[in-house]
């Protein structure tokens, strides 16, 4: 109960709130073992960083400055240097995807049809 909140910008839990009772609600409805089952994957999970590196497709990363489930600014250093690579950093915390939904979705639009810096910070 208490983690979901944390998903979120701290900044602006207070514009958030509704998104994060939807969120909580959500959680609080997920069966426990799946619950369970995805926390031990995200534990457990290996490094795929060498995936990075060999595949030739495009690979878009979309982060969040203010994210406390994973550590935005190494992660982005730590990304391969390559030019299908892109990296953007919204004023978000983990779900971007809710707080953000219209920079999301206008950035994965604009990157499947055109080409932009290779980081971007918004």
């Amino acid at each position: 109960r208490a983690g979901v909140p944390n998903l979120f910008n701290p900044n602006e839990r207070d514009i958030l709130e509704g998104k994060i009772e939807t969120a909580l609600e959500i959680a609080l409805s997920t069966n426990n073992l799946g619950a369970l089952a995805s926390v031990k994957g995200m534990v457990e999970r290996t490094d795929k960083k060498h995936v990075l590196e060999s595949l030739d497709a495009k690979i878009l990363v979309i982060a969040g400055k203010h994210d406390n489930a994973v550590k935005t600014e190494i992660m982005i250093k730590n990304l391969p240097d390559r030019t299908n690579i892109k990296s953007y950093v919204l004023d978000c915390g983990h779900n971007g995807h809710w707080e953000k939904p219209s920079i999301c979705a206008e950035i994965i639009n604009t990157e499947l049809l055109h080409h932009l810096p290779k980081h971007l910070i918004l």
